[in-house]
């Protein structure tokens, strides 16, 4: 019998990749601001993973297209399964933004870039303790230069209250 590596990581993607069980989650979970611009109905499921190499085992992607204002948005997820926070998860979810990006602008000829909503789904044994924007990894900043500083904020959903092993 073959071990299964990374179960965590298999029953996410093979949840969330049904669009029902997806649209479902979403409409439970996303901030109401968001559902409110954008259309779950014609939700589909990207294929590009942005994850790189060395994270494989660290993280699981999976990328949605919704129209936001009859144009194409982007929701994020994003599944930490590991037992402990990610401190730098800003910056990676940056690097995957920008690589989406990077691939819509070669896929379309708009030069438009579409919205991407990052939402990181953790469960682990300790409740998640990282800030939930990139601006919370830097040093302070003076108010004059903060407009200088690339920012944004993710969604967090986080299991750990749920288990009590959280593995």
């Amino acid at each position: 019998m073959e071990i299964i590596k990374n179960p965590h990581d298999k029953f996410f993607k093979e949840t969330m990749t049904d669009l029902e069980v997806a649209k479902d989650f979403m409409n439970n979970y996303l901030p109401p601001e968001i559902l409110d611009l954008i259309n779950l109905d014609d939700i589909e499921l990207e294929k590009d993973s942005f994850i790189e190499k060395e994270l494989e085992e660290v993280f699981s992607d999976i990328l949605y297209k919704v129209s936001l204002n009859n144009k194409d948005a982007y929701i994020y997820l994003l599944f930490e399964h590991k037992s402990y926070t990610y401190k730098k998860i800003s910056i990676q979810l940056l690097k995957y933004v920008i690589k989406i990006w990077e691939l819509k602008l070669k896929q379309t000829e708009r030069e438009e870039l579409p919205l991407v909503i990052p939402m990181v789904f953790y469960h682990g044994r300790q409740e998640w303790n990282v800030g939930l924007n990139l601006s919370s990894l830097l040093a302070e900043i003076p108010e004059e230069l903060e407009k200088y500083i690339p920012n944004f904020e993710y969604l967090l959903y986080d299991l750990s209250p749920y288990s009590e092993r959280g593995d």
